[in-house]
């Protein structure tokens, strides 16, 4: 072992509690910004899985209502394909169509797995979806054919690789599993099967020159070289030609939007991701890659402050040795070698730390982490890097101070009397606390926006309302089973709907004022049946609801949410009696108006929506139970088993999904509660060597005074009242920082809290009484000491 090296490792024995005490706070700060970076290089490395996906675009549309009003879909037209298909930029093109639901008789009843189409190179052109069994050229050519996810094949099966195994599709003809595939890396594609798109052509369900039918999901893979944004006119050419003119004549605009493949799951605007999509949330990943830069600061400034505070106590040491003939070369070296070491072996400590904390964090956040992820190779030399990084730079001050100066003058002392060094780690103290004061600010904040949509009346009933999926029953069997619904004991009522609160309906109904009175807006289109409004507890503000009693209402009866009415140029009371013209929808009669409720959270207003009846094609039954109404479950569970034996009953509560819409919010509350945590622990043990360290250097003047007659709690408040100052100038950096940071955050919602003083006082004394404890655990063993002690050497 190098000397060099001995020499550090005896000199970090000396000194344990001083080790420990700096060791352990950096470990936390390296293993909190590990877990982060392990999280957001995850939810980064979304559809980075395919060979060539650099080149993979999403061609979808951007909607421009009269009004101004922006409607985002992933989906383009069916004629729009033939256009892309033929572009010469496009080296392959591949199509999927969202929404299918399996229904599995055999061998394995009551399980249910969701599927989209796909065309047979969607395997070619998002080639990270390995297949392990099958032929990836033919699993998704001929009708009828089905690929699984690995998972799917083992829960509908019972085998790995069931090639030939018939499945059913709802009520359509059997299909036949052609494929499995290993789904590897995460996706913005949620899905358990891909069912051939050609099984939609055999079938006659898709006309392939219906510009009004915005279905189609188009991936397009451009040659190397190409130039997307000339891609992109051509696709705009194109969109133009076909519905240009007709848009235009109703007030409305379409815009080709093309969208690389790397930036769909953490897309800025969620809106282009439909149901089977998944979004991630790049909002939230930039807090938290701050939090976690913010952590490894905090921990790294402790890590050198308490450095250099240890530095000045070995002035001595490094006379003695300058003395006796050692090189400032030589001396720069040791203290760097010990900085290094320690920092070396905290490292090893925060990887422990990491694997056991990853469980609870996984459950905390749903990542989904793996520590496989951190040793692979690329982020374990990264790690390396910062914690060498960390500890060249804690070595770095006592190294050049100390071994500048002349033995006669550290020797006398001189040096570990002055105040150099002083004013850096006072500094150090106020950027530390700086950082846990605005964490701890933004933790209580946080919380209480979020408890504030919670508690805000969303504008339906969320209580005791069970969603259950109806897409596997069709036409009339579905309203037989709501009938079969309404007559189980404790139900109130049951409706079926395309589209309950936290469901998103049909995005590009195009709906306009018969004689053009109000112009042509875009708007969200819910199927709602007669008792949609009473289940869920709406309220109609102007005219009637939606009635069984009359025949017509079924069709040409319409609802509108008040924002609707407003954006046809209405009131409520207006807008009743008036006719209406939706886009591939006969002309209708709005008969009432709904009072706005959040069905998409209270994060946005309420976007304009128009309801229909059109039961047939219902995805969900909202059914209301009774308070107290014991077994309702289970008796719908049995109603459902009588009727639709082969598919599963999934039920969920609507309460649930309310709050699930809120999950990046608390996501985030969580995380800033854990590390701020993390910080003001981290914080406080620098505090702490550091008043270990300055108490030892004031012990004759605190001998002194007490011979002086000052008693205990004159000395506490003397002592403690030097490290309070540093703590307070911190906390008042963090406000201003804090309050901007906040303010700007909650711009973000139509519902938010008011930013007041309370939550910067709370955490402000929070802070302080956790370092006025810290440090008063040496304050008080320094002032009950026996003076004598301190003053026998003078």
């Amino acid at each position: 072992m190098p000397l060099v090296l001995r020499t550090a490792l005896r000199a970090l024995r000396r000194r344990p509690a001083d080790a420990l005490i700096n060791g352990l706070g950096l470990a936390l700060g390296l293993a909190c910004c590990a877990l982060i970076a392990l999280h957001v290089a995850a939810e980064r490395g979304a559809d980075r899985q395919h060979a060539g996906g650099e080149r993979v675009v999403r061609v979808g549309i951007e909607m421009t209502d009269a009004g101004g009003e922006v409607t985002k879909a992933p989906t383009v037209p069916r004629p729009l394909l033939a256009a892309v298909e033929r572009d010469p930029a496009a080296e392959a093109v591949a199509t999927v169509r969202y929404g299918a639901g399996f229904r599995v008789e055999r061998p394995v009843g009551n399980v249910r797995a969701d599927a989209i189409f796909a065309s047979a190179d969607v395997l070619d052109v998002l080639n990270g979806y390995r297949l392990i069994a099958g032929d990836a050229q033919t699993a998704l050519a001929a009708p009828g054919s089905v690929v699984l996810t690995e998972e799917a094949a083992l829960r509908l099966t019972g085998e790995a690789a069931p090639l030939g195994q018939t499945l059913d599709v709802g009520a359509d003809l059997p299909y036949t599993v052609t494929g499995v595939f290993d789904e590897t890396g995460r996706s913005h594609l949620a899905f358990d099967a891909l069912v051939s798109f050609a099984t939609l052509d055999a079938a006659d369900w898709y006309d392939p020159d219906q510009w009004q039918s915005f279905d189609l999901g188009v991936y397009a893979r451009l040659r190397s070289g190409a130039d997307r944004a000339a891609f992109a006119g051509r696709v705009q050419g194109a969109l133009d030609d076909g519905i240009g003119e007709g848009m235009r004549a109703e007030g409305m605009a379409a815009a080709a939007a093309v969208q690389p493949l790397h930036d769909v799951y953490l897309a800025e605007d969620g809106r282009m991701n439909p149901p089977y999509v998944r979004t991630g949330h790049p909002a939230l990943l930039r807090v938290l890659s701050l939090v976690g830069l913010f952590v490894l600061a905090v921990a790294a400034v402790n890590f050198v402050n308490l450095a250099t505070a240890r530095s000045v106590e070995r002035a001595r040491e490094v006379g003695v040795r300058k003395a006796v003939g050692a090189g400032r070369g030589g001396l720069v070296a040791q203290f760097l070698a010990e900085a290094v070491a320690l920092a070396l072996a905290s490292g090893a400590v925060a990887l422990a730390l990491v694997a056991l904390a990853l469980p609870a964090y996984n459950g905390l956040t749903d990542a989904g982490l793996a520590l496989s992820d951190l040793l692979a190779p690329a982020p374990l030399a990264a790690g390396l890097a910062v914690v060498v990084a960390v500890g060249l730079l804690a070595g770095a001050y006592p190294a050049l101070a100390l071994s500048s100066f002349r033995p006669a003058e550290t020797l006398r002392g001189s040096f570990a009397t002055d105040r150099r060094g002083a004013g850096l780690r006072r500094g150090l103290v106020v950027f530390q606390f700086a950082v846990s004061g605005a964490l701890l600010v933004a933790t209580l904040v946080v919380g209480s926006q979020l408890g504030h949509l919670r508690d805000q009346d969303p504008g339906f009933d969320r209580e005791h309302v069970v969603l259950v999926p109806t897409n596997v029953v069709g036409g009339a069997d579905v309203r037989a089973l709501k009938d079969a619904f309404a007559r189980v004991p404790g139900v109130e009522a049951v409706a079926l709907t395309g589209a309950p609160p936290t469901e998103a309906g049909w995005e590009s109904q195009n709906v306009s004022a018969r004689g053009g009175a109000g112009g042509t807006q875009t708007m969200e289109t819910v199927i709602a049946d007669p008792d949609y409004a009473e289940a869920l507890g709406l309220r109609v503000v102007a005219g009637r609801d939606l009635s069984a009693e009359i025949e017509t209402d079924r069709e040409t009866a319409v609802l509108l949410n008040a924002s609707a009415a407003r954006a046809l140029g209405w009131t409520p009371e207006e807008a009743v009696g008036q006719e209406v013209e939706t886009s591939g929808r006969y002309p209708g009669t709005v008969v009432g108006v709904l009072a706005d409720y959040a069905h998409h959270g209270l994060a946005a207003p309420p976007r304009p929506q128009v309801f229909f009846d059109q039961a047939g094609q219902a995805q969900w039954a909202a059914i209301r139970l009774a308070p107290g109404a014991t077994g309702a479950l289970d008796r719908l569970r049995a109603v459902w088993e009588g009727r639709v034996p082969g598919d599963p009953f999934a039920p969920t509560f609507l309460d649930a999904a309310v709050d699930a819409q809120y999950r990046a919010e608390e996501q985030l509350a969580r995380a800033f509660a854990l590390f701020a945590g993390l910080a003001v622990v981290v914080a406080c043990l620098g505090l702490f060597g550091l008043a270990a360290h300055a108490v030892q250097k004031r012990r004759k003047e605190v001998g002194v005074r007490r011979v002086l007659g000052a008693t205990v709690g004159q000395v506490v408040g003397r002592l403690t009242a030097d490290f309070a100052r540093p703590v307070l100038v911190g906390l008042a950096v963090a406000v201003p920082v804090a309050w901007w940071g906040l303010s700007r955050w909650l711009d973000g919602f139509a519902e938010r809290v008011a930013l007041t003083p309370a939550p910067f006082l709370v955490a402000g004394l929070v802070a302080l009484a956790v370092a006025v404890l810290t440090v008063s655990v040496h304050t008080v063993r320094a002032a009950t000491a026996d003076p004598a002690r301190a003053l026998r050497s003078e």
